[in-house]
């Protein structure tokens, strides 16, 4: 009898069957590639890969130490090329040494010293600096010279890249500082809040902080720098004494900003202060060395002992002491022609006349035919004296403008604390001139107080503690502008003076954040208005650059290039005014804001 053989019958698979039990259908290849999370490897995806990259490095600020790093580099290797390839042009270089020569030989009237290009009529730094150059000249030639100049060009570049930086990692200004103080007020109230939930603008308050801008919105506005023909020729083919005054500005920038760094809030003892006071009066020391080189860095004194000012809390007898520093160095360096050994002797007085009329000639007369700026107005007109009073009214009234509206801030708060212990902040309005006034009545009254003492050295209100790298910028770069707009004459060397700061003065106008907002682009409007804010900035840097360079390259200037030349820098300056970097920074606020002990005694 035949034995039936078993059927296999399949079960129905448990609920508790995994499903990585039961067999799937093996990928395909191109599926397997899909899944690795890396896109596949077509020209489409490689093509926006290279855009995303270019996108980045062209408006991502992240991208701005890679610039700094690729103008140092190449600005060493453009001097190399220029020096060996280019022929030296003699302008006055031969009449430095001259000069220096003579000095040498023991000439110490400046009425008799001249070269073949003119007298003598630099300060005692001029001297001391080309005294060095003279002795570099003599023992291994012009080409060294030249060499110094280029690595002087490099390290220009170097600190001006350290100055950014170090104004791009605080962009926000003062203006953060006290917007971060009433954000965490807020957020620690909605936090003890009894409710769950928070409304809508209980949230924005927690989440937002007004005021703040981003410097450097497009970080190839540095390399900048390096397409200028006309500084190469001042540094590596002229070797203009205007190089080491502008590396000396840059310096005294820099400290200064490193003073804000030591400048703390909890810093309250003596002891603590002298880390900033050193480096503040080391600021005073290189800021009168580079003005006795020559004093075109005058022009940056406005904001310059204004940021003092503000950095020693309003106290005038600080104030006075780097007044007193900064004569100290005017004298160490013109010891040798200030014969005060001698003060009654009849030679030692004609020395020192000399010298004081010949370095520090405020009157001296400039040659039409060399102006760049002026060359549209009539030579009677450039000439004549009332155009000099004018061009003097008219700095000193932008310099009041810009500090009353820009320096001092735009928003004045007042801060009252009650007996209770809150605050309450009232908004009064836009700085007025006023606040200057009081800024200042303050500063007297704490001087010559003997209510409690006579201590003159007490701040009068605290503001050093609100000083920020990119504020100190800002306030040295706006009032050198306005020193370059009302300058009787500029001389083509004279590019030096405000070349470096334009990055800074470029970004801080509004140029490099323009806004189109077209309706007329559908679906795709914001990416295509975003593209074009982004060309339109590219267009307006760049094209103003470019005309600034042709101004300044084109010799003899004509009525054409000068008038092109104070255009576009009337056009920057309004730029920088108009755009308000530091919108919500308020200097009232420093000296108007009542302790709880004063309130205590006040009733």
């Amino acid at each position: 009898m035949p034995v039936p053989v078993p059927v296999p019958t399949l079960s129905p698979r448990s609920e508790s069957t995994p499903d990585a039990q039961i067999q799937q259908p093996s990928p395909s290849p191109k599926e397997t590639k899909n899944n690795t999370g890396l896109p596949e490897l077509t020209l489409k995806n490689l093509f926006f890969d290279l855009l995303s990259g270019l996108n980045f490095i062209l408006n991502n600020p992240q991208a701005t130490p890679f610039y700094y790093l690729f103008s140092i580099i190449i600005e060493l290797v453009l001097c190399k090329i220029i020096i060996h390839r280019i022929p030296y042009t003699e302008i006055d270089f031969s009449t430095y040494m001259q000069q220096i020569q003579l000095i040498k030989d023991g000439e110490l009237n400046y009425a008799n010293v001249y070269g073949d290009s003119g007298p003598i009529v630099y300060p005692g730094g001029y001297v001391l600096v080309y005294s060095l150059i003279e002795s570099v000249y003599r023992s291994d030639g012009l080409r060294f010279v030249q060499k110094g100049f280029g690595w002087l060009l490099t390290g220009t570049v170097l600190v001006y890249a350290i100055v950014c930086e170090l104004a791009n990692g605080d962009a926000n200004g003062a203006a953060e500082k006290e917007n971060n103080k009433d954000y965490k007020i807020n957020e620690n109230k909605n936090k003890n809040k009894n409710s769950g939930s928070l409304d809508d603008d209980e949230k924005d308050v927690t989440t937002k902080k007004p005021g703040q801008k981003l410097l450097f919105k497009k970080p190839w506005v540095f390399a900048l720098l390096l397409l200028s023909k006309r500084i190469h020729s001042i540094y590596l083919l002229r070797l203009f004494n205007d190089c080491f005054v502008t590396f000396s500005v840059a310096i005294t920038i820099l400290l200064l900003q490193l003073a804000t760094k030591v400048t703390s809030k909890s810093s309250k003892t003596s002891s603590s202060k002298w880390p900033k006071h050193a480096l503040l009066f080391t600021a005073t020391s290189v800021f009168s060395f580079s003005v006795s080189i020559k004093m075109n860095s005058l022009l940056l004194a406005p904001g310059f002992y204004f940021i003092l000012y503000l950095f020693n809390d309003g106290n005038l007898v600080l104030l006075s002491l780097h007044f007193l520093t900064t004569v100290l160095v005017q004298v160490a360096v013109a010891w040798p022609f200030l014969q005060l050994g001698d003060w009654y002797g009849l030679t030692a007085r004609q020395i020192r006349a000399s010298y004081l009329s010949n370095a520090f000639d405020f009157s001296r007369k400039f040659m039409y035919k060399w102006t760049i700026n002026w060359r549209f107005l009539p030579e009677e007109v450039f000439l004549g004296e009332g155009f000099h009073r004018l061009l003097l009214g008219l700095q000193v009234g932008l310099l009041v403008v810009f500090a009353l509206t820009r320096w001092c801030g735009t928003t004045v708060t007042t801060t009252t604390p009650s007996s209770d212990g809150a605050k309450s902040t009232d908004i009064v309005g836009p700085c007025r001139a006023s606040t200057a006034f009081k800024m200042l009545k303050k500063s007297l009254l704490n001087t010559v107080s003997v209510s409690s003492g006579f201590r003159p050295l007490n701040p009068a209100f605290e503001s050093s503690q609100y000083l920020t790298p990119a504020y100190i910028l800002y306030v040295l770069s706006t009032s050198n502008l306005v020193g370059i707009l009302c300058s009787r004459s500029l001389h083509y060397q004279f590019l030096s003076w405000y070349y470096f700061q334009l990055p800074f003065l470029y970004s801080i106008s509004g140029w490099d954040d323009i806004t189109v907002n077209l309706k007329i682009f559908g679906k795709k409007g914001d990416v295509v208005n975003r593209y074009l804010g982004q060309g339109l900035s590219l267009v307006i840097i760049c094209g103003w650059h470019v005309l600034h360079e042709l101004c300044w390259c084109t010799y003899p200037s004509s009525w054409l290039s000068s008038l092109c030349l104070v255009g576009l820098l009337v056009g920057l300056l309004g730029s920088v005014w108009y755009n308000d970097f530091f919108e919500n920074f308020s200097m009232v606020k420093f000296f108007d804001e009542k302790s709880e002990e004063e309130v205590k005694k006040e009733k």
